[in-house]
């Protein structure tokens, strides 16, 4: 993947790439912190714990943890290490997309109106409980912080300053237009962050599968889990996970030699 400015079809490519980077529990025999030859598959499926190593070619100065405008693939697969994602596209699921912080949508019968549920129990790294205002902020943050313009999806798609906040978990959005695809743009690319955040830092509180610990633009970065993610993605997620940036998609960087 080059680095440069990245176009929908690569952001989706990233998309999918940041699921696999995340949900890891198929790479931890092959990339665990030991260095033997693994053997055989086990039988059952792979405890928790280890450090993941993997390496993407990255942006170098550009690299920004600021995925809205992040101009590389990488500055989106890293974000969604550690911010936690609406749901994810998946052609194998009932409504057509796997859930992840939302528990489900539901969409009234005119298709003008979808009804967001999210997960309870879910919390911020720094341990404030995560809320529908934060999704809704979060939702039309493209429009108010700037992002690139595939990232606008939903804020064209949906009138997020008419959103109904309904307690803690419920939130309707009116779609501006009937919609039957709205599933599909709430989690295809989301992320969440907490209301009222305007920058992205090493160290802000974030509810994804992972909490950042050090990032250096075009040399890599560092994450620990974080335990207060009770999905069902973080089960055998790793403890730890080093990422490192290579240069050119035929580099090995030092760390994964």
């Amino acid at each position: 993947m080059r680095a440069g400015r990245m176009g929908r079809r690569a952001f989706l490519r990233a998309g999918a790439a940041a699921v696999g980077a995340v949900g890891v529990s198929s790479l931890l025999t092959a990339c665990g912190s030991g260095g033997a030859d693994p053997g055989p598959a086990p039988a059952t499926a792979p405890a928790a714990g280890g450090t993941l190593r993997a390496a993407f070619v990255g942006g170098g100065a550009t690299e920004t943890l600021n995925h809205l405008m992040g101009p590389t693939a990488l500055d989106y697969v890293r974000a969604r290490a550690r911010h936690g994602a609406l749901g994810a596209v998946d052609p194998s699921a009932p409504d057509g997309v796997r859930y992840d912080l939302l528990e489900g949508i539901d969409i009234s019968d005119d298709l003008t109106e979808y009804t967001l549920r999210l997960r309870p129990g879910l919390t911020f790294s720094d341990g404030p409980a995560v809320t529908v205002r934060d999704v809704v902020y979060s939702l039309a943050a493209p429009a108010t912080l700037g992002s690139l313009p595939f990232l606008k999806n939903a804020v064209g798609a949906f009138d997020l300053d008419a959103a109904r906040v309904e307690g803690d978990l419920t939130a309707v959005l009116p779609a501006r237009r009937p919609l039957v695809d709205g599933r599909l743009l709430l989690c295809q690319s989301n992320l969440v962050f907490r209301e009222g955040t305007t920058g992205f830092t090493v160290d802000m509180p974030t509810c994804g599968p992972f909490r950042m610990t050090a990032f250096d633009p075009g040399q890599g970065s560092t994450f620990v889990r974080h335990e207060a993610t009770p999905r069902p993605q973080a089960r055998r997620a790793p403890s730890s996970t080093a990422w490192s940036c290579a240069r050119s998609p035929t580099a090995r960087p030092a760390p994964l030699r």
